[in-house]
């Protein structure tokens, strides 16, 4: 989408609009749209919309199939899907949902919104799809979803430098720094291969607001619905304070938001009575600058469980790449580079005043490269007695893929075909496992046309350790189970005998070895050895051992059945 660099000012006849309208490239406008009937495309060729106080375009409920594409949206209120706000005489959530616009593409944008926020899904709205397109510098949240929204998109967007000023250009500091996807008391979206850095307070928060200003605000209204069953996966996250952020408002100090909400904590606590004191050696400890200190603090339960954090990579975060604040999350498949706090679980007000601790977080499969040589579980911050059920499984380290980046335990990369090799493959690969690359092999599925030819079998060079490094951490030191090769670089699979065990923390663990079985990412199958079958020699000298024998009974009966 190419932009004018001076563009000169238009206008459009209508800001009501309808069918397929293109705006003029070369040009700006200062007129907001409207669309409220279905099918109805804005494509703006890349003209500049330049509105101030309201939103660039606003989608209403009946714009069912609505677009709005190639558009730069510079200074604005950014863009906004809506159907009603609130629920009527008796109506659930599902009955005001059913009369949201479906199918809305929002496509191939820039926007820069000095006023709020770049996409503004307000509460009830549906299936909305943002892609392919740049949000930067809003004043805001980049991307912001209203409660009881369901099903969005958000696919291959570069999501950066949002929530660093007010709308006056004051910079924003302490809670009022926001995030680059705010997922408000909203459920069930899907957010993938985006890039989301350079944000003031971090990447994706999940949470369900207080209902703030009760009192003080009559547009305020409740939340009953969770941030929950989300799923974010391959995304790119970096240079920010929290990569992701799930319940990140379950221990903020919330006295300023005036929350309408029960709470069932005994507000203002002492925070010098609450804190472990762990939390001083983790920097995604950190929430607002009360951990540290003795101030009082007013806190309200958050609600964000049952979300699915899959193959996203994240690099070095100030605080944290991913901090957990409620139950049930998956933390699958994620490759973290630098010395950061990799993932945080805990929860001190909820653990300690409420007896209720963060259950079930599954912390598997995720690789790691830390320039300082940590192992994995030091570079967690699992909170004591704040988390139960903990699981941390088969995480192993990264492998440096020779062009500047790391790829995952048990990815693999393409080379050429060894010269001393006799192959019909057209590529042999190198798998990583656990830091270190294997000797190329042929990929599976591709034979040799001459096995003697100086190749190894498809596992050569692979040494399978039987103790993941994170239990030799936990278990003070472990010896390294690890076979060495017994032939041809192979190396036995085996199993610690402890493969699973409950530490003090809550922390469930297993020393299963992860054998490299593809080179699907993710795919930590155990090898399991060859059982060597009979020989067809064997069973044919078997055989022919009773045949004589018959043979020889037969001779020594026959001449007494004549007598």
């Amino acid at each position: 989408m190419a932009r004018t660099p001076s563009p000169m000012r238009c206008n459009h006849p209508t800001t009501e609009l309808r069918g397929t309208v293109t705006l003029q490239r070369g040009c700006y406008y200062e007129q907001s749209c409207e669309i409220d009937d279905p099918n109805t495309t804005r494509d703006c060729d890349g003209a500049e919309l330049r509105i101030s106080g309201e939103y660039s375009v606003n989608i209403k409920k009946n714009g069912d199939r609505a677009v709005v594409r190639n558009c730069y949206i510079i200074g604005s209120r950014g863009i906004a899907v809506r159907t009603r706000n609130t629920a009527r005489n008796g109506e659930t959530p599902d009955d005001v949902r059913a009369l949201a616009a479906s199918d809305v593409v929002l496509e191939n944008l820039y926007i820069s919104s000095d006023e709020h926020v770049g996409v503004h899904l307000l509460p009830h709205t549906v299936g909305v799809t943002v892609r392919n397109s740049i949000l930067t510098g809003n004043s805001s949240s980049g991307i912001y979803m209203s409660p009881y929204g369901k099903n969005h998109r958000i696919i291959n967007n570069e999501i950066s430098n949002n929530g660093h000023t007010k709308p006056d250009g004051v910079p924003r500091i302490g809670w009022y720094r926001r995030e680059g996807i705010a997922i408000d008391a909203t459920s069930e979206h899907l957010i993938e291969n985006n890039d989301i850095t350079g944000n003031a307070f971090g990447g994706i928060l999940l949470y369900k607001n207080c209902w703030e200003h009760a009192a003080d605000n009559p547009g305020s209204r409740p939340r009953t619905e969770h941030a929950s069953n989300n799923i974010i996966r391959n995304n790119r996250f970096g240079d920010q304070p929290f990569g992701i952020w799930v319940a990140s408002r379950q221990s903020r100090d919330l006295r300023q938001m005036n929350c309408g909400d029960p709470t069932p904590y005994n507000n203002p606590i002492r925070t010098n009575s609450v804190f472990h004191p762990t939390y001083s050696n983790y920097p995604s400890a950190y929430t607002e600058g009360y951990v540290f200190s003795l101030y009082n603090v007013s806190i309200w339960p958050d609600f964000a469980e049952e979300n699915v954090i899959q193959n996203n990579l994240f690099e070095e975060h100030s605080r944290g790449g991913i901090r957990v604040e409620d139950d049930e999350t998956e933390v699958t498949g994620n490759l973290f580079i630098g010395d950061f706090d990799y993932i945080f679980v805990g929860a001190p007000f909820r653990a300690r005043l409420e007896n209720k601790p963060i259950l079930d977080t599954n912390i598997s499969n995720n690789s790691f490269h830390s320039p300082q040589g940590e192992t994995f579980p030091n570079r967690l911050a699992l909170i004591p007695d704040e988390h139960l059920r903990t699981i941390l499984l088969d995480n192993y380290r990264a492998c440096d893929d020779g062009n500047g980046g790391y790829m995952r335990h048990g990815v693999h990369i393409d080379v050429p075909v060894p010269a001393n090799a006799s192959s019909n493959c057209t590529n042999f690969i190198r798998i990583c496992n656990d830091g270190t690359l294997g000797n190329p092999v042929p990929p599976p599925g591709c034979g040799m046309s001459n096995p003697d030819a100086g190749t190894s079998s498809p596992d050569a060079g692979i040494t399978m350790d039987a103790g993941t490094p994170n239990m030799e951490e936990l278990d003070g030191g472990a010896e390294d189970a690890s076979v060495e090769p017994a032939d041809a670089g192979v190396a036995p699979t085996t199993t610690d005998a402890n493969s699973s065990a409950m530490m003090d923390s809550g922390l469930m663990s297993s020393t299963a070895d992860a054998g490299v079985g593809s080179s699907t990412e993710g795919d930590d199958r155990v090898i399991a050895p060859a059982v060597e079958s009979p020989s067809c020699a064997s069973a044919l000298s078997s055989d022919s051992s009773m045949l004589f024998i018959l043979l020889g009974l037969l001779l020594w009966l026959k001449p007494r059945a004549r007598d």
